[in-house]
């Protein structure tokens, strides 16, 4: 039986070049999970001269501070519900396990460009072995996501967050 959803309390960023996008309504400014998306658009430029587009990323969200005073060992499953208005355009890059101030686990990033999505759910542990109540309810332990622009198509647009959240099975 799932646990009860539980949301992050806690939302900071990392980028690993300047060129990719920050995020805004983050780190001292968290108060609202609406209230966060890129400061600029992601986009894909059509570039002729190099026969290939150019696309931009955003930084890393760390999502840390979840609670959950319902579970127990073992841990048979994580799941995580994200609604991210992405305008038909924005992919995942990166949609994993934080812990430690490191991924760890599997990615579930997908090219599904819905708004609504389910990563993971019972008998999912994200090939993170060491999964446990413990872990979940330390602050080191959260979720590491990262979007970018669709390749495929030249576009701009801002990823825009609504909800996300997550529950243990």
């Amino acid at each position: 039986m799932p646990s009860n959803w539980s949301y992050p309390t806690s939302i900071t960023q990392y980028g690993e070049v300047p060129q990719h996008i920050d995020w805004l309504g983050v780190g001292s400014d968290f108060t609202s999970i609406k209230q966060v998306r890129t400061r600029i658009d992601l986009s894909t430029i059509a570039d002729d001269l190099r026969l290939s587009n150019i696309q931009t990323k955003s930084y890393y969200l760390v999502m840390t501070g979840f609670h959950w005073d319902d579970i127990t060992d073992p841990i048979n499953g994580f799941e995580v519900y994200i609604n991210l208005k992405r305008k038909g355009r924005i992919l995942d890059e990166t949609i994993g396990l934080w812990y430690n101030g490191e991924q760890v686990g599997g990615s579930k990033a997908d090219g599904d460009l819905s708004n609504i999505k389910t990563y993971g759910g019972s008998g999912d542990t994200w090939n993170f072995e060491q999964i446990s109540s413990g872990i979940l309810n330390s602050g080191n332990f959260g979720l590491l996501l990262r979007y970018q622009s669709n390749i495929n198509w030249p576009h701009r647009d801002t990823p825009n967050m609504i909800q996300v959240q997550a529950r243990v099975w």
